[in-house]
């Protein structure tokens, strides 16, 4: 049943706003993440800066400690510690790039499915549960690696 919902049939265009972030880490791109994460031109960009500030914060937090690690160790922010370089960019920001662009994204899903009206909305919230957790995933596993620790876990059953 096409046009039931919330969605709209308007397409939001991306600005090149960066988040300003804690000096420690690095800046956010809503752009960056709008494209290189394929978000819909249908989520207005004042609701990924506010999911974008939100997984920052979860994964500043999630990194206090290694912050203050590195910082007693001599080092000025993420980009200062030695790590491996990509494409110019060090895999460290990538791997908190990373982190954090995953965590708004599933927050995003968690979002959309709240919002929908669709008849089939169980079905969309039951297939988006992995969705939601693949990318809570990637993000765990992404503050394993800039911590450089094991991404493995213990997991109930």
């Amino acid at each position: 049943m096409a046009g039931q919902g919330f969605e709209t049939k308007t397409e939001t265009k991306r600005t090149s706003e960066v988040i300003m972030n804690d000096p420690w880490f690095v800046d956010l791109s809503l752009l960056e993440f709008a494209n290189k994460w394929t978000i819909p031109a249908h989520f207005k960009n004042e609701l990924l800066e506010d999911k974008l500030k939100f997984a920052c914060d979860e994964i500043n937090q999630s990194l206090l400690a290694y912050l203050l690690d590195m910082q007693s160790e001599g080092f000025n922010s993420l980009a200062d510690v030695p790590a491996q370089e990509i494409g110019g960019e060090s895999v460290k920001v990538a791997q908190y790039k990373r982190a954090v662009y995953a965590k708004a994204k599933a927050e995003l899903i968690m979002a959309q499915i709240g919002l929908s009206l669709k008849a089939d909305a169980e079905s969309a919230a039951k297939s988006s549960e992995a969705r939601i957790a693949h990318y809570e995933s990637m993000s765990s596993n992404a503050l394993a690696k800039i911590q450089d620790k094991p991404t493995i876990g213990v997991y109930s059953i």
